[in-house]
């Protein structure tokens, strides 16, 4: 029975080694393996780490193009863009307003005006009939401009400026009927042949023109 009992007990030490080496075994294969896939994945990334920037034009690394999205993201979060406007509005945007303007060829300190007499550089302001952002883009005009976040700073004022400069073509050039149709819709504008009787529209018009020339001035002097 003794030796019964000992037999016993040392196969199943025997087991145990055994199971303790196969373990290890398996264990090592899985680091070897997991390194070796980050050895590539690590090629991999020094191979595609670089990037062109299609604003300025300059190679920057894939890394710094992801940050910046997330940073962006959390800059213009509606919580963020809360009390925003004035000023302290004008100074946040202006390279997104010098940016959009050079891209469309409009003119940056007549985006500006545009802007303000518009939301006074609210970027979360809605209007009543339902226009929102820093250049109060209708539902419908952002969908078809392809503005998928409206109080998005960055997406509203390309999206403002592009249509905008649609406006300024549509009117060879007349920036005064191109301000009208933005106010009361390019129909309107056509219809009338020229800045339609609105008194609204009217004072628009003007009060852009009259922003227009200060910050052209402004501008200037930079």
């Amino acid at each position: 029975m003794e030796e019964e009992f000992l037999l016993k007990r040392n196969i199943r030490w025997i087991y145990y080694i055994l199971a303790i080496i196969l373990v290890q075994g398996i264990c090592g294969f899985v680091f070897y393996n997991s390194e070796k896939t980050i050895e590539k994945s690590l090629a991999d990334r020094k191979m595609n780490t670089l990037k062109v920037d299609p604003v300025t034009s300059c190679t920057i690394k894939v890394d710094e193009l992801i940050i910046k999205d997330k940073i962006d993201t959390i800059k213009y979060s509606k919580r963020n863009l809360s009390n925003i406007s004035g000023k302290k509005g004008e100074r946040l945007f202006h390279e997104i307003v010098l940016k959009a303007a050079k891209e469309y060829e409009v003119d940056p300190a007549l985006v500006k005006a545009i802007i303000f007499a518009e939301s006074s550089y609210n970027p979360l302001a809605v209007s009543k009939k339902g226009a929102k952002g820093l250049m109060q883009l209708m539902p419908g005009t952002a969908a078809f401009l392809g503005v998928k976040d409206t109080f998005n700073p960055e997406n509203n004022i390309f999206g403002g400026v592009k249509y905008f400069k649609q406006l300024v073509t549509t009117f060879n050039g007349d920036i005064k009927l191109a301000l009208a149709a933005y106010n009361a819709g390019r129909r309107i504008v056509k219809k009338y042949n020229g800045i339609p009787p609105y008194k609204a529209t009217k004072a628009y018009v003007a009060k852009v023109l009259k922003y227009y020339e200060s910050y052209k001035r402004e501008m200037e002097k930079v």
